[in-house]
């Protein structure tokens, strides 16, 4: 069976060659999937035939060789890169239509992705998701010490998790620029600090082993946006 590549700039290079598009937007590998790169990026393409046999990495495995044909996409980062950053979309299954389609519309807004934190939003999801590597405030969440937080709003409804894959801190203190919810279930080890103004919460993570705490908040009656 054969393979292609469909990308939204010149062709890939042909047998045994690289080649580096610029500005690519998607890229999509026909049985594979595609990738949306938001920012633009330059690719090396190359599709070439390899040779190997799985005794060469499974003890006892079938010595025979099998060749096959391969095409390789690489995201160029340039030489010694220092503080570089780079974000694509991967998109299991999809198709160059669907990529395309992506690319002109995109669902999810990245928040961030420095050093501190890397975080995105997918507002028609009603996700927010965010790793912290140090202290700080990225959107509309800030916390006391490295975590990863979900926020999910569906309705009235705003479902959080948060968890400290470090297994450092004893307590991650997470306030979030929402206003009008009120706890509604569960909430084991999460201690309601405020919920007037933005929602603050004390999630105890000591002896979690990195596991996420969860609650759910809901809208309290009658609250408008924006209200006194």
């Amino acid at each position: 069976m054969g393979v292609c590549v469909v990308v939204a700039s010149p062709p890939p290079a042909p047998p045994g060659g690289c080649g580096g598009p610029d500005g690519v937007r998607w890229a999509a590998l026909a049985g594979s999937g595609a990738w949306v790169f938001p920012d633009g990026a330059t690719l090396d393409l190359a599709r070439e035939r390899r040779t190997g046999a799985w005794a060469d990495i499974n003890r006892g495995g079938a010595p025979d060789p099998i060749t096959r044909t391969y095409l390789s996409i690489g995201l160029d980062h340039g030489t010694d890169p220092v503080d570089g950053t780079y974000h694509y979309v991967l998109m299991p299954g999809a198709g160059p239509d669907q990529a395309a389609a992506r690319a002109a519309a995109p669902t999810a807004t990245v928040l961030a992705n420095t050093a501190d934190a890397q975080a995105i939003s997918a507002p028609g999801l009603g996700l927010t998701l965010a790793n912290f590597f140090a202290p700080g405030t990225v959107g509309p969440l800030t916390v006391s010490a490295p975590c990863s937080v979900l926020l999910r709003e569906n309705g009235g409804d705003l479902s959080v998790a948060v968890a400290d894959p470090t297994r450092k801190a004893a307590t991650v203190q997470l306030t979030m620029a929402l206003d009008g919810y009120r706890l509604a279930s569960g909430g084991t080890g999460i201690t309601v600090l405020s919920d007037s103004g933005p929602l603050v919460l004390r999630c105890a993570v000591a002896g979690t082993g990195g596991a996420s705490l969860s609650a759910v908040f809901r809208r309290s009656a009658g609250f408008r946006r924006g209200a006194a």
